[in-house]
């Protein structure tokens, strides 16, 4: 266990209140001025743009980043990430100490809000979940480097990297092509509004009609910004729908398969141990934030309502290697050991559930990779399971194996642990 490289990911929902009842800034606004306190409190070194802005790595290898929708970027979260560790002690020890520089650093921004800025009725927080009133999901992610493939199965997936290389290559002509024709566009619409301001003063009857301060309305241009990042979106998905799918497959049917076929019904039945709870709008109880909400086995694209059990889209990030030309990016998927990223852990509070969650998901790795696992148990429908499973606090009901038998979530726990 102890050879393998562990790291979690955590996204935190900004939390601003004012007793006062003053205006709030956006959450962008928040992130930057988080980042401020951070980089007070600590050395850090900007890395890739995440959401629009630069992912912050600290001293310590951890780092942050501000994830948000394109058509929303002023409404995201702080996503915290933790060194790469080898062993979950280390790992929590880690993830402990970045929330602690979190609360530091919100202290002092309320601090800040309060003193220099008069606002005596404002506190700033962030929560750790996975799911909000709304039913929105996000939160927690587990990482655990595993052998991808080995033997045949490893040329197979070579030889399906190579095969999507020339998709890729012209994705990445076309994302060029495309940039210089919205930055021609853009050039032409500054030039537009520079004139139409200087015959502004000039005219009249053009300053009356002032009608380009309509992107002085906020309401407008949040408006605006909505439609330009649906558009960025569809043209995002035109351009590598047809090779993420591709690729998703190719990792289906010879990425992570024999660990994914001796872990799968571990991982369907670990929210027994490791899931923080949640109250559905029915007011019934379930056992997972993230479990209710898993709706693939594994991603097969790059939609936000995509919420996968092995999530691929740490990979997938490589794949845009050539669009920053950056072709080492892609290269790294060739290797033999790769980072297979899990989408259905909770962000649980209680450390002694972290600490059971990346330890037993360890072991039960290594087991799988020594061919120790070859009798585990195959659920004959791993999402229906899971739905089962989390839905049952009395963890009683069984779901259907393979072979014609059942298991309950616990009977599968006591077999892995036997």
């Amino acid at each position: 266990m102890l050879e393998r490289l562990i790291g979690l990911e955590n996204e935190y929902a900004f939390r601003f209140s004012d007793a006062d009842g003053g205006p709030r800034p956006s959450h962008a606004d928040l992130y930057d001025e988080l980042i401020l306190e951070i980089q007070a409190l600590t050395r850090t070194l900007p890395g890739e743009k995440r959401g629009g802005k630069p992912r912050q790595f600290l001293e310590n290898g951890g780092v942050f980043a501000y994830e948000a929708v394109p058509w929303a970027l002023a409404d995201g979260l702080i996503e915290g990430g933790t060194p790469e560790c080898r062993g979950p002690g280390t790992v929590l020890l880690y993830q402990r100490a970045q929330e602690a520089l979190l609360e530091r650093a919100c202290a002092q921004l309320t601090r800040v809000y309060r003193e220099q800025r008069g606002r005596p009725g404002v506190t700033v927080g962030l929560l750790r979940n996975c799911r909000d009133a709304e039913g929105n999901i996000y939160g927690a992610q587990e990482n655990y480097e595993v052998t991808i493939a080995s033997g045949a199965r490893l040329w197979l997936w070579r030889a399906g990297l190579l095969a999507l290389m020339p998709l890729l290559l012209l994705g990445a002509l076309a994302s060029w092509a495309l940039a210089l024709v919205f930055l021609i566009v853009a050039l032409v619409i500054v030039a537009v509004f520079i004139v139409a301001a200087l015959l502004a003063g000039l005219i009249p009857a053009l300053e009356r009609m002032a009608w380009w301060r309509w992107f002085d309305d906020p309401e407008h241009m949040a408006t605006f910004e909505r439609k330009v990042g649906l558009f960025t979106r569809t043209l995002s998905h035109g351009l590598y729908g047809v090779p993420l799918r591709l690729f998703s497959a190719l990792v289906a049917r010879v990425g992570f398969v024999e660990v994914r076929r001796d872990l799968t019904a571990f991982l369907m039945s670990r929210p027994i141990l490791s899931g923080a709870g949640t109250l559905l709008p029915s007011r019934d109880f379930a056992l997972s934030e993230k479990g209710i909400a898993a709706n693939a086995l594994i991603r097969r694209g790059v939609s936000e309502e995509v919420h996968a059990v092995y999530d691929l889209g740490n990979l997938m990030k490589l794949l845009t290697g050539f669009e920053t030309l950056n072709a080492r990016k892609y290269l790294r998927l060739f290797a033999p050991r790769q980072r297979m990223q899990l989408g259905i852990a909770d962000a649980n509070r209680c450390q002694y559930a972290e600490y059971l969650k990346l330890g037993t998901t360890a072991l039960i790795l290594d087991m799988a990779e020594a061919g120790a696992l070859q009798e585990a148990p195959q659920l004959a429908d791993p999402l229906a399971a899971l739905t089962t499973y989390v839905h049952d606090p009395t963890l009683e009901d069984a779901a259907p194996l393979t072979d014609g038998t059942t298991m309950s979530a616990l009977d599968v726990q006591r077999w892995y642990a036997a």
